[in-house]
């Protein structure tokens, strides 16, 4: 019976091994997939309100930059920066840097801003900005702080279920000791019993 027991514990804690490896395996493929759909999400959008913004300019034959700076940098949830035709950052939000900063741009804050820049570039591909047929700027977008906050989800899933993990073997752990311990104070009682000399 005792061999039953023990099997039986081994086979608990490889169930419990295998149904939490999947749990990690499903957590993260989960959250991989919004992730992705909520950035193509987000870029849709963000085209679809360049796209207005680039008719609107077209149609009324002016460039009002301000009205882009209004519906589309201001009322932003996500880092952007806007360049101009050369690449020369003109609008911020959303980054480490003050976006009222004084122009010029001093050295040090335009590389910090083209470094950005790049980096944006890396996460999402540049919308141009264009007025009949020229490039106007380039609009450089990261990701939102929701997608960031999902990226991190799978690493907390991870350790939650590494704790579940833990917790679950130290507690077979303790009650397998304390049987162990049992089994030993037993035996030594009967052994003690059939040399004549009972234990308390």
């Amino acid at each position: 019976m005792s061999a039953n027991v023990y099997r039986f514990k081994g086979n608990f804690k490889s169930f419990l091994f295998i149904l939490a490896l999947m749990l990690v395996l499903g957590f993260l493929y989960y959250t991989q997939i919004l992730v992705k759909e909520l950035q193509q999400k987000s870029r849709d959008f963000l085209n679809f309100k360049v796209k207005i913004f680039e008719r609107n300019i077209n149609t009324d034959e002016t460039q009002d930059l301000s009205f882009f700076f209004r519906e589309v940098i201001q009322t932003a949830d996500y880092p952007i920066i806007y360049t101009d035709a050369n690449g020369n950052p003109a609008f911020w939000r959303n980054i480490q840097i003050d976006s009222t900063v004084k122009r010029p741009i001093q050295p040090d804050t335009l590389k910090m801003l083209k470094k950005l820049v790049d980096r944006f570039d890396r996460i999402n591909t540049p919308i141009p900005i264009s007025y009949q047929g020229d490039v106007l700027g380039y609009y450089h977008y990261g990701e939102s702080y929701i997608i960031q906050r999902l990226k991190w989800l799978p690493y907390i899933e991870i350790i939650v279920v590494g704790l579940f993990i833990l917790i679950g073997y130290s507690g077979f752990s303790s009650i397998k000791k304390s049987e162990e311990r049992f089994i030993w104070v037993g035996m030594a009682k009967e052994t003690a019993h059939q040399l004549g000399t009972p234990l308390s």
